[in-house]
């Protein structure tokens, strides 16, 4: 089987689903929403761009 790569659009951003062609029928999904009020210091939302520590 080959290895297929699927785009969903999700609302304000987008889900891609990976799908590999062993023999395990491995899968990843990549959903990573980075939004403008991750910036701010005093908001609650996680900045998935910062390095963890």
């Amino acid at each position: 089987m080959a290895t297929t790569v699927t785009f969903f659009p999700v609302d304000c951003g987008d889900m891609t689903l990976v799908k590999f062609g062993d023999a395990e029928g491995s899968t990843l999904l990549i959903d990573i929403n980075i939004r403008k009020d991750a910036d701010d210091a005093t908001s609650d939302v996680r900045d998935v761009a910062e390095t963890p520590p």
